[in-house]
């Protein structure tokens, strides 16, 4: 890239993690994460590609999940969540609401509405002197799995995860 200058954006995601296990911050990249889907690989081997580069400014923007439009909902992918959704919808079919599922307790679920990712990029992109640094554009109050299967369950008339779920059913912890 010789001869060439200005400022690259690329656009990773908090994929790069992999199974890391704990906190990971935007200072990070190489831990020994395992990648086991050649999704999260695609992203961390160009991130490392781009840090590497000396001719442009680099911003790294990792956005969590991204879903539709936070107002109208709007989006143009059915991946990711969304096939959750499409599952629920089968077990309230075919299982009574009340009936606690097994679930994991989970952490937080980074799921992030396109506008909102769009007008973070956006902002951070016109910022003076952020060069060489990198941006993780999720939620900070993102909810646990558990919270936010519920919710779909709710809407889509299936099941929810229990906290103890035996306990409603024996009257005992597992």
């Amino acid at each position: 890239v010789s001869g060439c200058s200005g400022r690259l954006h690329q656009l990773s995601a908090i994929a790069v993690a992999g199974t890391l296990k704990g906190r990971f911050t935007e200072a990070m990249l190489e831990q020994k994460q395992r990648l086991p889907h050649p999704y999260h690989r695609s992203k961390y081997e160009c991130e490392k590609l781009v840090r590497v580069t000396t001719a442009f400014e680099v911003r790294v923007y990792r956005p969590g999940a991204v879903v539709g439009h936070s107002v109208t909902g709007e989006t143009i992918r059915a991946d990711g969540p969304y096939f959750l959704f499409k599952t629920m919808q089968r077990l309230g079919r075919n299982l009574p609401r009340w009936m606690p599922m097994l679930g994991p307790k989970g952490a937080p679920l980074q799921m992030v509405p396109v506008d909102y990712v769009a007008d973070c990029i956006d902002h951070i992109a016109h910022a003076p002197d952020l060069g060489g640094q990198t941006f993780h554009v999720v939620d900070p109050k993102a909810p646990s799995f558990r919270r936010t299967f519920n919710l779909l369950a709710e809407v889509a008339g299936g099941p929810k995860l229990g906290r103890n779920w035996l306990r409603p059913l024996w009257g005992m912890s597992p």
